[in-house]
Parts: C-alpha cells; sequence; structure tokens
C-alpha cells in the first residue's frame, strides 16, 4: 500500500469510504466470520499509516486530514473487531453486521473536509481528531481495552456517561474511560523497554518464611507469569510513571489530545466501577465457584505460610496470579474488581500524605472482611509488593484532576 501522502484527495476520500462504507452497505447482511477479521486488520493498518503521515505532511490541514482519516478507519477496526469476537469459537459461522451506520459523524466530517477547496474556515480543533471520547469504549496502542463506567465521579464533580453512550449527569469537569482489566505484563514491558524506567528495586514478595525482600521482580515476583498476566510488584509510582509515558507516547502518536491523559483512578472512581455489592459477586461467604481469584484451597503450596489459612470451601485454581480475564467480568465489563492483585489508586489514605489506597484484594486474600468491596489496603507510595498492580484510566474530555 502506498503512503497516504501520495495520494490525491479523491483517492484517499476513495481508500476511507472503501474501509467505512464498505462495511456499513454491508449491514444485516450473513458474512463469512474471516471478512470482519479481515476487514478489522486492514483497517487498523491504514488507521496506522494514516497517523504516521500526519507527522510529516507539509501543513495543517493536511496533517488533520490524515488523522481524521484514522479515526474513521479505527472506527471500522472497531466494528469489526466487535463481530469478529461475535465469532470467536465458530470460525465458519455468518455473522450480521446488525447496527453499522453510513452515517458515522466523524466520517461525514472527513468528507467534508476532503471536498472542501483549500484550508478550511472554520478548523477543527485537535481534540476533534483523536479517537477516544467520553462515553465510547476505546482501545489504546498498548491493546488496553476502556469502558466509560455509569455513576464514576470525578474530583471536579462530573458523571461519566453511561455504557452506550447515555448519561447521568451533564455537570462540567473530567469524565474517565476505565480500563477493563489491569495493566498487563506485556504492557509494562514495552514501558520499562522504551522509557528505560528501572522497577526493579527491593520488591517484597511471598514464600513460607513470610513477606520478605529476596531480590524478586515484577520480571520474576517469585511464581510464574506470562505476557497477559497482570503486572506485579510494581509501586504506586511506578504506576504514576507508566500512565505518564504512555500519554506521552499516545500524545506523539496523535492518538491524544492536549487535555486526555492516562491515569490511575480515584477512589470514587474504583468504586464506582466495583458497583455496590457487599462484594464483587454478592453477599454471600464463602463466595461461589468462579467468584475471583482468592486464596482458595490451591493457595496453600509449599510456598504459602503455615499460618495463614485458605478460604474454607473455596477453589479458583490459580495458587497466584491468573491472566486478566479469567474469570467473569462485573456489569460494568471489567474484570477482577475483585482478585488477582490490589489495584493502586490516585489519592492518599485517609487524606493523610504517608499512605496510597489500593483497591480489590488480590490473590493472596483469605479474610472475609479484607474482601469486601468496600475495604480500602494502604501502602507508602514507593513500595513493591507482590500481590499489587494498577489499571488505568483514561481521561477523554479534560479538566483538572
Amino acid at each position: 500500500m502506498r503512503l497516504f501522502r501520495n495520494f490525491k484527495l479523491a483517492e484517499l476520500r476513495a481508500l476511507t469510504a472503501a474501509l467505512t462504507l464498505g462495511v456499513a452497505n454491508t449491514a444485516m447482511a450473513q458474512l463469512p466470520c474471516s471478512y470482519y477479521r479481515q476487514q478489522g486488520q486492514a483497517s487498523a493498518a491504514a488507521a496506522a499509516q494514516a497517523n504516521a503521515v500526519a507527522v510529516s505532511v507539509p501543513t495543517p490541514n493536511d496533517a488533520a486530514i490524515h488523522r481524521q482519516a484514522a479515526r474513521v478507519c479505527l472506527n471500522a477496526a472497531a466494528q469489526s473487531d466487535l463481530q469478529n469476537t461475535v465469532c470467536r469459537g465458530n470460525p465458519s459461522a455468518t455473522q450480521p453486521l446488525g447496527g453499522m451506520q453510513g452515517s458515522d459523524p466523524n466520517m461525514v466530517r472527513l468528507f467534508a473536509r476532503l471536498d472542501r477547496k483549500g484550508p478550511p474556515s472554520d478548523p477543527e480543533p485537535a481534540t476533534l481528531l483523536v479517537t477516544p471520547s467520553p462515553g465510547a469504549n476505546w482501545t489504546n496502542s498498548l491493546g488496553m481495552r476502556f469502558k466509560p463506567i455509569p455513576g464514576a465521579r470525578s474530583p471536579a464533580g462530573s458523571w461519566l456517561r453511561r455504557v452506550l453512550g447515555m448519561k447521568l449527569k451533564p455537570v462540567p469537569g473530567t469524565s474517565v474511560l476505565f480500563s477493563i482489566w489491569d495493566t498487563r505484563v506485556e504492557d509494562f514491558e514495552k514501558f520499562v523497554g522504551d522509557s528505560g524506567y528501572d522497577a526493579t528495586d527491593g520488591m517484597y514478595s511471598l514464600r513460607s518464611d513470610g513477606w520478605k525482600q529476596r531480590g524478586d521482580t515484577w520480571k520474576s515476583p517469585g511464581f510464574e507469569q506470562g505476557p497477559t498476566y497482570p503486572v506485579s510488584g510494581v509501586s504506586w509510582e511506578d504506576a504514576e510513571a507508566f500512565c505518564q509515558w504512555l500519554t506521552q507516547k499516545e500524545r506523539g502518536k496523535g492518538l491524544l489530545g492536549d487535555n486526555q491523559s492516562y491515569r490511575l483512578p480515584t477512589d470514587a472512581e474504583w468504586s464506582a466501577a466495583a458497583g455496590n455489592g457487599k462484594y464483587p459477586w454478592g453477599n454471600q461467604w464463602p463466595p461461589p465457584a468462579g467468584a475471583g481469584n482468592y486464596a482458595g484451597s490451591e493457595a496453600a503450596d509449599g510456598n504459602w505460610p503455615g499460618d495463614f489459612g485458605s478460604i474454607a470451601g473455596y477453589q479458583d485454581g490459580f495458587a497466584t496470579t491468573s491472566p486478566v480475564g479469567s474469570f467473569t467480568a462485573n456489569r460494568y465489563g471489567s474484570f477482577d474488581m475483585g482478585g488477582n492483585l490490589w489495584q493502586w489508586c490516585e489519592g492518599w489514605y485517609r487524606g493523610g500524605r504517608q499512605y496510597r489506597v489500593l483497591r480489590g484484594a488480590s490473590w493472596s486474600c483469605r479474610d472475609r472482611s479484607i474482601a469486601l468491596s468496600a475495604y480500602r489496603g494502604w501502602v507508602m507510595p514507593g513500595v513493591r509488593l507482590g500481590n499489587n498492580g494498577f489499571r488505568c484510566v483514561l481521561v477523554a474530555g479534560g479538566g483538572a484532576r
């Protein structure tokens, strides 16, 4: 495929039309699942190319057109990925594309700009040219998936939109999109490889003699970890550094505007994402089968302290961490809002300046009071523990923290 910079405007229009309207015109048609997979791959590749070219084109208007083309292509890729997900487990099946429409306002805006003679008289701000927006799902450059959470409230007092774009309360402030799972080993590995950040000193890991510093690190925390496992053994400061790196990385690629950023969730936002149940799974104790990754009977292996005990009558199959998405998501589409790893939050514990808040419990949790959704852990921000991790939120609409 030629670079977009070598395309005439008519050719660029034809390309984006093929990647979007070509899919929309097949609405309600029965198509092989392989179609959606191929369509998604082609759309994502075109979007990446458009964003890359936008950096080097000679005029702001040309750059804006390429970024808008990237947005349209990414929307097509997301729709195709949705249909491909439906097809998983039955790759030879056919599925209707359903509700895709050719009236995507971003697509209409792009085509209007392509038809316009010369620079636009009403240039659009950069925030209209990037993909994430309040109330919409978003997959970033690392493959991390984000969803809006109903009722989450920012420090500035705004409410997030409901899933599917329904608003709870349109008040000024920052809306966030919530990552559906914890930051994975593969995500953190890209951060460390790109930035040279060192997160390897002083981690505490658990063995039969308790929590001690043994030279373990997030790369090898004392138990087996794979690319899709949640990164563990990271401090609040490490998590903050990751969010800052990812923000700058995606701003540099034109994927985020200047008023959009990644950060850790506030305590209130985390509560909204968890829901208002007594426990993540409901009200009963012990947890029902498949409730999450806690210290069930499988935890009592050779590395488990003899005096720790475990949850009687419960077994989840994982002695330590489990791959993200191993258990059923909650009603808002978020995984592991209870168990697997404690999750760092943005704020200080009880208004002090010594400890940061952690939520959600972990694979080492065996106490019914600590497993409560409302329970708050507290650890100093520089400490690395083998049962601590984090997830990000994306500030998609701007505003102060």
